[in-house]
């Protein structure tokens, strides 16, 4: 029998490969995306409670980088494409 699907993990860090994506506002706060994302229901109340949060970006604990929120595939995900980058002039 052959897989026909792979589970997507968006809280695993796509560049050193752990499970420690975190979510930072612009208060500098951070919030963990393993757990966050094991209590959302649906898309909408996840973008809502994203966006009562003010959050700017994703924060990998492990390698310490910072990655734009991509949004284009329905749940935040790390924009690590450096032509997309490029669109946003970073």
């Amino acid at each position: 029998m052959q897989q026909m699907y792979s589970l997507i993990t968006p809280y695993r860090c796509k560049i050193c490969g752990n499970d420690m994506l975190f979510f930072t506002t612009r208060t500098d706060k951070v919030i963990d995306y393993k757990s966050f994302i094991s209590r959302a229901n649906t898309l909408a109340e996840t973008k809502e409670f994203l966006e009562n949060r003010d959050v700017k970006l994703f924060k990998c604990i492990c390698c310490d980088k910072l990655f734009i929120i991509d949004w284009t595939k329905g749940w935040p995900e790390q924009l690590i494409d450096r032509n997309v980058l490029r669109q946003f002039g970073v």
